[in-house]
């Protein structure tokens, strides 16, 4: 399945298709290759809160916390980097 990032929000059924890293495994400063997702309790539904090719500064990272894991879309290049984020 595709997903496109201009979709800001992606329904809870994409959780199948989403790849999860703890919120405190990323680094500030740390590029993200995919788009970065929390999951909205509230209304049961996946939202972007980083653009490709973009970090997290310090105080975003402490301010999402609260969420405890970012999803990312998966593919090769994403897994990787999902996977070196766990390492770090």
């Amino acid at each position: 399945m595709f997903m496109d990032f201009r979709q800001r929000k992606l329904p809870k059924e994409a959780a199948i298709n989403l790849r999860i890293s703890p919120i405190a495994s990323v680094k500030p400063y740390a590029l993200m290759i995919a788009p970065v997702y929390v999951f909205m309790r509230v209304n049961e539904k996946f939202v972007s809160v980083k653009a490709p090719l973009d970090f997290f500064t310090p105080e975003e990272l402490e301010r999402l916390k609260s969420f405890e894991s970012f999803f990312f879309q998966p593919s090769s290049t994403r897994r990787c980097h999902s996977d070196r984020l766990r390492e770090t």
